[in-house]
């Protein structure tokens, strides 16, 4: 739909499902016990653990609602900005991007359906560029002579604003309770997320307790979500005639996160830890560049 203001709207949704998606898995598992190794009940004890990682056996769906919105170039401004509340669930990460023991039974990846690892809850994106309405040619300094031009005249702003919330992640319990080499992700007795969290507690690690001996934890996988991201990059450029007609050159000055909003990495979430549920890793700070080109 066109709405007012020469603004196209789009509202949509998209789902997809996925199945044979290839998953690493050991083949010589000797599932729980409560007492005996498993090292010594493996199912070829002249081998250890054999992994086979091109098994299609991990299933996945995504659905999502889509909200656009967009305005054409039209009076010196053009942006787009969309939405997406989707929910991305699997039963395992592709052989290539996880590692063999991030399974807790590989015979039966049922109990292994939860968030995938790209799931993405909340995306906000918007993109804006604006030329103001001062110089020659423009609404205001129309009249204005070459000298007064080449200082007010020929300004462009522009931005691009990022809002996403966080990537799950997968608690683990320290040690091998369900005695199984395989994770151990233990049993959640509480919800495990707290009301403010903050990088020196990001969760409830008193949410998860050991397991029984030889019994796999009900905790499933990717339970919690760790930080979001609020990001804003802009530019602020001057564009300058050039010496002959066709040609210009232009002045820009560009802040990457210009906000200096902390983007905060994942939770240490091995449990019974000192530094359990604790953030110590951020992406880079912000960054500034100035830069000038000549189009021709």
């Amino acid at each position: 739909r066109e709405v007012p203001g020469g603004i196209l709207f789009n509202i949509g949704y998209q789902g997809t499902k996925t199945t044979k998606i290839t998953v690493g898995r050991n083949i010589n598992f000797p599932g729980p016990h409560p007492t005996i190794p498993a090292a010594q009940r493996r199912l070829n004890p002249k081998w250890n653990a054999i992994n086979r990682g091109g098994d299609a056996g991990a299933n996945a769906n995504y659905n999502a609602l889509t909200v656009r919105a967009e305005k054409r170039y039209s009076q010196g401004l053009t942006f787009l900005a969309s939405y997406t509340w989707s929910h991305n669930i699997d039963q395992a990460t592709e052989s290539l991007d996880t590692n063999f023991q991030i399974i807790a039974n590989p015979y039966d990846l049922r109990n292994e359906r939860g968030n995938s690892n790209l799931d993405h809850r909340h995306m906000f994106l918007s993109s804006v560029t604006y030329e103001l309405p001062f110089g020659r040619g423009k609404t205001i300094g129309a009249s204005w002579n070459r000298a007064v031009d080449a200082f007010l005249g020929g300004w462009q702003a522009g931005g691009i604003l990022t809002l996403r919330s966080g990537f799950p992640f997968d608690v683990s319990y320290p040690g091998d309770p369900q005695n199984t080499g395989t994770t151990n992700r233990g049993n959640r007795v509480g919800a495990g997320t707290v009301s403010n969290p903050t990088i020196d507690k990001w969760f409830d690690e008193l949410a998860f307790v050991q397991s029984a001996p030889g019994v796999y934890g009900n905790a499933g996988r990717n339970l919690l979500f760790g930080p979001g991201t609020r990001n804003l990059d802009s530019s602020l450029a001057k564009r300058f005639s050039g010496l002959r007609e066709g040609h210009y050159s232009q002045l820009r000055f560009e802040a990457f996160n210009l906000s200096n909003t902390p983007k905060f990495g994942q939770p240490n979430a091995t449990l019974r830890q000192p530094n359990t549920a604790t953030i110590n890793r951020a992406d880079e700070p912000r960054r500034i560049q100035i830069g000038l080109k000549y189009v021709f």
